[in-house]
């Protein structure tokens, strides 16, 4: 038998070079493109494409070191097989039985990370507004639960620690980030049937793009509706897999919601979930295309509703300086956006939307509320600038909580059902 397997691997190995050819040539090209973006003389700074050049020059090295072991197939099938060897281990078997302790651990790790990592000066936030209306004791409405309980918390560190705002906003921010690396890790657990899966779940989902940002000292008020958000997706997904009811997602976002009203923008995705649970097998409900023209349909009505009674100073669609909505330079400046706040994950989420459209694949309910909830929460980041065509990133990041974890479920997990619309819990993920 392990002669066998010798021959079929010098098999494989052989042909690989002839097969992988194309696929290396179009790796080698975006490293090439990058590269030019981020280091040639002239090239106008892209933060979303050319963030790289910002760093030491020895992070720059191990980045593309690394870049080019994932690409290539040959380092990349010999990584996955070490990858494979190593899960079988007797310590993998016995932290596999003991897996939420180990999450537990790891996350209490992470905030030891964040705090060593914390950034002072380039990612200070909006010249740290947030801290100094903290100390104002200042709440406002767009983000009320995140500024009251944070003010809260500030005035009892002050009296018995002498803590400032800054301190306050970093020391919540650092918990808030063990907390989303915590639900971040379960949710890959039930997105993955092997260790591989999982590993590569949790990867593609929080550690290949910027979102940890949000929790390396960076005093803004993101951290929090960022944690309520994962925990929304995370509980919807225990809910489409018969584990928990649906009034736990509801309330999870009706809470996230209270400390940022961003996330009204996953209102549309929680109707769907409701679909998924209750009318589904009804023949109006049947086919997965009338809930998503319903969706399409509804993002309009939550852009009037934003602009007229929760944030109106949003981007209109029209404007005497040209900086609307569906002008050129607010596409380039959100596609630029996005790139830095969700990685290569907006690419990826464009290319399934495109396969699913030419191959006509038809998927699963988990799928389908991924779809849904990247479709309202990125068309909310579209239209979502202040009027200001600044494409901040910490804002982009919600958005790319999503469509990265969508990612990772459509591609790693049972992403579609070829032959029928099916419930989650009847398909393997």
């Amino acid at each position: 038998m392990k002669q066998e397997n010798k021959q079929r691997h010098t098999k494989t190995a052989a042909k690989m070079p002839e097969k992988s050819l194309p696929f290396v040539a179009v790796g080698l090209l975006f490293i090439a493109l990058s590269l030019f973006l981020s280091f040639a003389p002239g090239v106008i700074r892209g933060w979303g494409l050319n963030h790289i050049a910002f760093f030491d020059p020895w992070v720059i090295g191990l980045f593309y070191v690394l870049l080019l072991c994932f690409w290539l197939p040959q380092t990349n099938q010999w990584l996955v097989a070490q990858i494979t060897v190593l899960s079988k281990a007797p310590i993998i078997s016995f932290l596999r039985k003991h897996r939420y302790a180990l999450f537990a651990v790891l996350s209490l790790v992470t905030v030891g990370i964040f705090h060593l990592l914390r950034i002072k000066y380039v990612l200070l936030g909006d010249l740290a507004i947030l801290p100094y209306v903290i100390e104002q004791g200042t709440v406002y409405r767009n983000e009320y639960l995140t500024m009251w309980s944070i003010g809260k918390l500030y005035v009892w560190l002050h009296e018995h620690f002498n803590y400032t705002g800054v301190d306050a906003v970093r020391l919540v921010n650092d918990i808030a980030g063990g907390l989303f690396v915590f639900f971040a890790l379960c949710t890959a657990n039930l997105l993955g049937n092997t260790f591989l899966k999982r590993a590569a779940a949790f990867i593609i989902s929080t550690l290949s793009c910027t979102i940890l940002l949000q929790f390396c000292g960076y005093t803004e008020i993101y951290a929090l509706p960022v944690l309520f958000l994962q925990l929304y997706l995370f509980t919807s997904l225990l809910c489409l897999k018969d584990k928990t009811p649906i009034v736990v997602p509801i309330f999870t976002l009706l809470l996230g919601i209270g400390f940022h009203l961003l996330l009204v923008a996953m209102l549309p995705s929680l109707v769907f979930l409701f679909y998924g649970k209750v009318l589904w097998k009804r023949p109006f409900f049947r086919r997965g295309k009338t809930i998503l023209w319903l969706v399409v349909l509804s993002l309009p009505v939550v852009y009037i509703a934003f602009q007229k009674f929760l944030l109106p100073a949003m981007l209109p669609l029209e404007a005497a300086d040209g900086m609307t909505v569906f002008s050129i330079a607010h596409f380039k400046e959100f596609f630029n956006s996005q790139l830095l706040g969700g990685g290569v994950g907006f690419l990826i989420w464009l290319m399934i939307l495109v396969y699913s459209i030419v191959f006509k694949l038809k998927y699963n309910l988990m799928s389908w509320f991924f779809l849904v909830a990247s479709l309202t929460i990125v068309g909310m980041m579209f239209v979502f600038d202040n009027a200001r065509g600044s494409g901040d990133w910490d804002i982009y990041s919600f958005a790319a909580v999503v469509f990265n974890l969508s990612n990772a479920g459509v591609l790693l997990g049972g992403g579609y059902k070829k032959n029928e619309f099916a419930k989650t819990s009847n398909t393997a993920c």
